[in-house]
Order: structure tokens, then sequence, then C-alpha cells
């Protein structure tokens, strides 16, 4: 047996569930009873995701200025692996990955020599939204490299969808990707030991040294209160060029958690975690950064 510690690679594009199905694994989908450390990363500057966590007794290190797969977050990367071994010391650590992720080559970012005896990667799971994939799929290539370069394969929110589309999603991530175990998931509700019964492969490539192409993030944090319908025309203005929004949002009654997956809106609860403010992260497509800063600059009411 091993005596490095497991690796799972939690992949899959913006808004796939990748959050949910993290808190499962951590609750009864069968990694409850290991010790382990959480490696978090996301596109924009404010760690949402990682704030959506469930609570536990874990080590958690967040990386939120790149992908990290990019060797733009390569320093911190494996400033996170080095506290991991030297001082956490878990039985496995889980890396959820930005969801405009390159998953070039994982293995070749910890194969510095102080960490390769350390860690080995386990599995490589990749989170595929049920109801958006043909639409995101065909335009954007990270989509099934994410896919093609998985292990398994979560094919995820099927509740939302009919049978046959599932149908569909199933047919099309095997044509990209047949060596990977493919089930599906609703809420990002896993059987036991699905992780574990995967097998990895190895992958090769070399890591990515910019972000995908006409894809960014904008942050803010306790920007003040919101205009609700100022807000919707913007999304709306938007429309596909919005990839994802998360975050809390004050529209002056009080904050709430509001989440944009492409055209599907949904709002619950505020995130306490992220405070009482407005505070959250939009990610554009083939929209000039400034200009979408701007644009919900402009909502702002105080």
């Amino acid at each position: 047996m091993s005596d490095r510690i497991d690796v799972y690679i939690l992949t899959g594009y913006l808004g796939a569930g990748k959050t949910t199905v993290l808190n499962h694994l951590l609750e009864d989908g069968g990694l409850k009873d290991r010790e382990v450390a959480l490696v978090i990363n996301e596109f924009g500057k404010v760690g949402v995701d990682g704030s959506r966590v469930r609570d536990g007794d874990y080590a958690k290190f967040e990386i939120n200025k790149g992908s990290i797969f990019c060797i733009c977050t390569k320093t911190e990367m494996l400033k996170a692996f080095t506290e991991i071994a030297e001082n956490a010391r878990p039985d496995a650590v889980i890396v959820e990955a930005t969801g405009i992720a390159e998953v070039r080559d994982f293995e070749n970012i910890l194969a510095v020599p102080e960490l390769l005896a350390k860690f080995q990667v386990r599995a490589n799971v990749c989170v595929v939204d049920a109801l958006n994939y043909s639409k995101v799929a065909p335009h954007l290539r990270v989509v099934n490299g994410q896919v093609g370069l998985a292990d398994g394969i979560v094919i995820n929110k099927c509740d939302l969808v009919s049978d046959e589309a599932v149908g569909v999603v199933r047919k099309i991530v095997s044509g990209v990707n047949g060596r990977a175990k493919i089930v599906t998931a609703e809420r990002g509700k896993l059987l036991s030991g699905f992780v574990d019964g995967l097998v990895h492969a190895k992958t090769d490539g070399e890591a990515v040294d910019e972000r995908p192409a006409d894809v960014y993030a904008v942050s803010f944090r306790d920007a003040g209160r919101m205009d609700r319908e100022a807000f919707e025309r913007v999304t709306d203005e938007l429309g596909e060029r919005l990839l994802r929004l998360k975050g809390n949002i004050d529209f002056g009654d009080g904050a709430e958690y509001v989440e944009v997956v492409y055209d599907q809106v949904s709002r619950e609860k505020a995130c306490g975690k992220l405070g009482a403010g407005t505070t959250f992260t939009a990610i554009g497509w083939k929209v000039d950064k400034d200009e979408l800063r701007g644009m919900f600059e402009g909502c702002v009411t105080g």
C-alpha cells in the first residue's frame, strides 16, 4: 500500500454543481470517514465556493486568482500542498477546480521532488450539467477537455430534465470519453464508493500559461445595495455572455444568495460567510472586463 496522500480532482463547467457534489462527498459520499484537506480554486477574487462548503474539521486552502491548472497559480498551489504535507497530513486531498480549468496535466505540477513522493492522484471526477451541457459544449473547448480527461463523470441535475435529455447527454459524453465511468445524480448526491471505484489514467500535456480566451471575472465585495430592476436588465442584456454569477446581493431588503447559470436564475437565503452586504463574482464571455464591471456598478444605489 502506498504511503502517499490520495488526491481527488473535481472538475466541471461553471454551475455544474461541483460544490454540491463536494459537500455530498464530505457528508456521505465515501470520504466522510477520512481526514480530508480541501483546495478550492475559483476564477474570481472572492471565495464564494469556499464559503458554501459544509462546515467540518478539515484544512481548507483557497486559490482565487486563476485556474489551478494554469502556471499563473503554480506558486500558490505548491505552497498549499507543501502546507498540507508538512502540517495538515490528511488521508486525502480534494481539489475543486474552477469551472473554466484547462485540465492538461495536474500530475506534472505536483511532480516537484519535494511533493512527488507525498501525493498521488487517485481520481479525476468531472461534473456535467445535464441542463446546460449541450448548450455550452459546442462553443467552449474547455468543457469537453474536462470531460475527456476524467476517470469518472457525474451527469448532475438530472431532476431538471427529461430521461430522454439525460440519455442524449450520456451519449455525447461517452463519445468524448469512452473510458470513464458515468453515473447520473440529482442535486449532486452520489452513491457511496463511487470515487474509490474509479481507476485513474495519468494525463499528458503541459500546464497552460494563460486564462481561456474572452473569459473574464469581476468580483465585488461589500459593494452596497443594488437596484433589482437594473440588475435584472443587466443580466438580460448580457444573456449567454454571462456564464456565471454567484454570491450575496442586497436589493434593499437584506442580502440574498443569487446564482445565474447560463439563463437560469435562482435565489435563496444569504450565505452568512460572505457577510451581510453585496459580495459576488460574475464571469463573462466575449464581453470586455471593464464593460462587465461597469454594467454591474451601474446597478449600485448606495
